[in-house]
């Protein structure tokens, strides 16, 4: 499936979040979202999901509009991870895996809602957790069960918030690998990302935001140039010969 927005512009509270923004999101591709702190990034996400509607264009589901379709077969669609998750006080870890399975309490056997939340928890390595209160978690840990939680929907589009914010660089590695996989099986993923490394290593495209606009999309080699670091970050880089991140920041550009 593909995920397309047409030229959609957002204003919340006299503020314009997103001006004119046009893309799609495609199977079988990782599309990184970055951009500085209030680009739009997790605002347009949002829209993506279909969890704002924007003021002017469209959100399209291949070919058919995001807001007219019910929402347990827009859920089924597509998986949403956002930042933060209101705490599931009393709840086990396994119940709330288990949570991404409401889209399909019409459509999936017991068993097969069962199987999808025992292969999400093996994906995120938290099988062992599973009987687990899920307020006796760590902060990272809860973003991995977080992941699960969105894998065990099953959908063909994945959309995730910063979903490496609170983990160690290992179990970013795994999460961004896990992404790169669900990409390889004809999955469509969009995730907003911070660290320009993972985003270069892991991403088949990357689109830039910068006070809501799309100011560059393409390839990690496309987007990722000296000049885009100074105009969107106000950083310099140097260059680091070739290697996998060839460059490292190494100054602002502007003044405080």
């Amino acid at each position: 499936m593909i995920l397309q927005t047409d030229t959609i512009s957002l204003t919340l509270q006299g503020n314009r979040l997103l001006n004119d923004i046009a893309l799609e999101v495609r199977p079988g591709e990782v599309l990184g979202l970055i951009g500085p702190n209030g680009a739009g990034k997790s605002t347009l996400l949002r829209v993506m999901a279909g969890l704002l509607r924007p003021d002017t264009g469209c959100v399209f589901l291949d070919g058919r509009d995001l807001f007219t379709m019910p929402p347990e077969e827009r859920g089924r669609h597509l998986a949403y991870l956002p930042q933060e998750a209101p705490a599931s006080i009393g709840m086990s870890v396994r119940d709330v895996v288990a949570l991404g399975r409401l889209p399909h309490r019409r459509t999936a056997s017991a068993q097969q809602d069962a199987a999808a939340v025992r292969q999400a928890l093996d994906a995120v390595g938290m099988s062992a957790f599973a009987d687990r209160s899920s307020a006796s978690l760590s902060g990272g840990e809860r973003a991995r069960i977080l992941l699960a939680r969105a894998l065990a929907v099953q959908a063909p589009v994945m959309l995730a918030d910063e979903p490496v914010a609170a983990l160690d660089p290992a179990q970013a590695l795994t999460v961004m690998n896990l992404f790169g996989q669900y990409a390889a099986q004809g999955q469509a993923v969009a995730v907003v990302l911070h660290d320009l490394a993972l985003a270069a290593r892991f991403c088949t495209r990357i689109a830039v935001l910068s006070e809501g606009r799309l100011v560059g999309i393409g390839t990690p080699a496309e987007v990722l140039t000296d000049a885009l670091f100074a105009e969107v970050y106000g950083v310099a880089v140097r260059r680091c010969g070739e290697v996998a991140v060839p460059w490292s920041l190494v100054a602002s550009t502007r003044r405080p």
